[in-house]
């Protein structure tokens, strides 16, 4: 039955609407969440003095954690909002949120880095010699995350799949039988 004698074109508009904001919502918290927790963990690693094994105070130091520390932060939070949002497993409506998070996430560091640039605090020559070579490639497995949590999440539905069996298998069979 469909109310207020709208087509069904009209549904699926509607549909596609609310899907889209569901994208959105989703890429904007992975973005937020992801760049926050990168930026707190870079902000609290300055703030050790230079003579400490974990500091970050030496640029190369600093050239060298960020990826793995963008990497280890983007997979935990892509499964946490696969996980508590229970995102399908659809690999299109995957990678359709983590690009959309990357652009959101390319548009803010944009804006911090005018902002940076305009303070005085950063260079443009230092970014354009190097630091696209190492930004590029973490922008794009930051978009990907969230298709690549399928493959984790095969590999456990696997297994809860044959444990679901086994109990099945063995439901009517006496402990000793089982065994």
């Amino acid at each position: 039955m469909i109310l207020f004698e709208t087509t069904e074109s009209v549904i699926e508009v509607l549909w596609d609407i609310a899907l889209a904001f569901f994208v959105v919502r989703l890429a904007l918290l992975y973005a937020v969440l992801t760049f926050g927790s990168v930026l707190t963990v870079e902000l609290l690693l300055h703030r050790l003095p230079p003579t400490s094994a974990l500091s970050v105070a030496a640029p190369d130091k600093g050239r060298l954690l960020l990826p793995f520390l963008l990497l280890t932060v983007s997979t935990i939070w892509a499964r946490f909002l696969v996980a508590h949002f229970q995102v399908p497993r659809n690999v299109p409506f995957r990678l359709a949120v983590g690009v959309t998070a990357a652009a959101l996430g390319m548009i803010g560091e944009s804006l911090v880095r005018l902002v940076l640039y305009e303070g005085g605090w950063w260079s443009v020559g230092e970014w354009m010699r190097v630091g696209w070579k190492v930004w590029a490639p973490m922008m794009m497995a930051f978009a990907v995350m969230p298709a690549v949590q399928m493959a984790f999440e095969k590999g456990w539905e696997a297994v809860e799949e044959e444990v679901e069996e086994l109990r099945h298998r063995h439901a009517k069979k006496s402990i000793r039988d089982a065994v």
